[in-house]
């Protein structure tokens, strides 16, 4: 994804705790061999993948696991995600904020989902973040 790297290293700077949760039916294993070729697995302090935990968004399930792992409260958390059902729907639930971020034609549009911004490229993420701040 283009400029993926350099914005992780930005909010990486600027203090941000990452973590990544995925729906997934394969192992973790191989999405982390992705991630680690991109060069991108060494900015997330905690990974979920769905099929290795069996925690499935939009319950809150993976939510709450990513949060305590980073001790961090849902108030002060912002789930950024491609799919309005699960990742928006989820994250809301989880009581975080939400971004939209419609990254592919994989998942339908917003169809009334209501996140808290929506972005349409990656660098636009540290400027919505800052603007989401509590």
């Amino acid at each position: 994804m283009p400029d993926g790297r350099q914005v992780l290293a930005q909010l990486k700077t600027e203090g941000y705790r990452l973590g990544l949760i995925s729906n997934t039916m394969f192992i973790g294993a191989s999405h982390i061999n992705d991630l680690d070729r991109f060069e991108l697995a060494g900015y997330f302090e905690t990974m979920l993948f769905s099929a290795d935990a069996n925690k499935w968004k939009p319950t809150t399930a993976p939510f709450f696991h990513v949060l305590e792992t980073l001790s961090v409260n849902p108030a002060n958390a912002v789930y950024i995600g491609d799919d309005p059902s699960a990742d928006i729907v989820g994250g809301r639930a989880a009581g975080m904020k939400t971004i939209y971020f419609p990254s592919s034609q994989r998942f339908p549009a917003l169809n009334g989902v209501q996140p808290d911004a929506i972005i349409y490229h990656l660098k636009e993420l540290p400027d919505c973040l800052a603007a989401l701040r509590w």
